[in-house]
C-alpha cells in the first residue's frame, strides 16, 4: 500500500483541534471586522461565520503543505 501524504491521511485529534482554534480565531477577527464596518445583529454574525470559514479553510488547505 502506498504511503499517504499529509493531505490524504485521515484527520486526527490534533488536526481537529487546530481547525477549531482557527475557526474561533477567524470568528473573533470577523466580529472585530464587522464591528469596525458598523454592522449589527445578523450582519455581525455573518462577518463572524464568513471569517471562520475562510480562516479554517485556509488552515485545512495549507495542512497539505506541511
Amino acid at each position: 500500500m502506498p504511503k499517504l501524504t499529509d493531505a490524504e491521511r485521515p484527520m486526527i485529534k490534533p488536526d481537529r483541534l487546530e481547525l477549531l482554534i482557527a475557526a474561533v480565531a477567524g470568528a473573533v477577527i470577523g466580529v472585530v471586522a464587522g464591528y469596525l464596518d458598523d454592522s449589527r445583529g445578523l450582519g455581525l454574525v455573518m462577518w463572524a461565520v464568513g471569517f471562520a470559514v475562510i480562516v479554517s479553510g485556509l488552515v485545512y488547505f495549507l495542512r497539505g503543505f506541511r
